[in-house]
C-alpha cells in the first residue's frame, strides 16, 4: 500500500469546471472588470479558486489644472474557498429512492459559500496608483447544463468585501468609495 498525500475521494458537486470568466460589477474592482477563474483544486464538497482581471476606474468628469482626467484601470486578483451549501445527503438519498431513470436531468442547480482574500491595484492618470485588500464573502449559486460528457456552468455570485485597513477589516472603507458590495455573472470556458 502506498501513500497518497492527497484524497482520490468522488466530488459530490455536479457543477466543476477547470476555467471560468465573469464580469464583476462593484466588487474588488472599484467599477467593474471582465476576470478569469481557475480551479486548480478540487474536493468532495469543495473547491479553491485562482482570479485575475482587468476593470476601468472612473474618475472626475472635470480634468485637473493639468487637463488630465483620473481615469485608469484596475487590476484585481484574489484566492479563495468554496463549499457546498446544498444538503447533498438528502439530494442522495431522494435520487435512490426514485426508480432508475435512463434519463437524468440536464440541468444542476447547487449553492456554494465563498470566502477569500482579493488585492486590486488601480492605477489613474492624475493619483499614481493606488492599492486595496478585501476580503470576500459571498454566495454563489452555479447551474450546470448540457449533456453529461459535455457540461457548461453558469455562475451568478453576489458578494460582500470587507474592506482591509490598517491592520482590521471594516465594513465599509474610510475612503468614501462604493467598495463592499459585488455582483458576478460567469460561465466555463473549459
Amino acid at each position: 500500500m502506498s501513500y497518497m498525500p492527497f484524497s482520490l475521494a468522488q466530488i459530490y458537486y455536479k457543477t466543476r469546471y477547470k476555467a471560468a470568466l465573469f464580469v464583476e460589477v462593484l466588487g474588488i474592482s472599484p467599477f467593474g472588470s471582465l476576470n478569469l477563474e481557475f480551479c486548480p483544486i478540487k474536493k468532495e464538497k469543495s473547491f479553491f479558486t485562482i482570479r485575475a482581471g482587468s476593470g476601468y476606474v472612473p474618475g472626475s468628469k472635470k480634468p485637473n489644472v493639468d487637463g488630465k482626467k483620473d481615469n485608469g484601470i484596475s487590476i484585481p486578483v484574489g484566492i479563495s474557498y468554496n463549499f457546498i451549501l446544498n444538503n447533498l445527503k438528502r439530494q442522495f438519498k431522494y435520487r435512490i429512492s426514485l426508480r432508475c431513470n435512463p434519463h437524468p436531468p440536464r440541468i444542476s442547480i447547487e449553492s456554494f459559500g465563498e470566502l477569500g482574500l482579493g488585492h486590486t491595484t488601480y492605477f489613474t492618470n492624475v493619483t499614481g496608483y493606488k492599492q486595496f485588500t478585501f476580503g470576500i464573502i459571498s454566495i454563489r449559486n452555479q447551474i450546470a447544463f448540457g449533456s453529461e460528457y459535455k457540461k457548461h456552468v453558469l455562475f451568478l455570485k453576489t458578494q460582500f468585501n470587507p474592506f482591509y485597513h490598517n491592520k482590521t477589516f471594516s465594513l465599509f472603507p474610510s475612503t468614501g468609495s462604493v467598495f463592499g458590495l459585488g455582483a458576478s455573472i460567469g460561465f466555463s470556458i473549459k
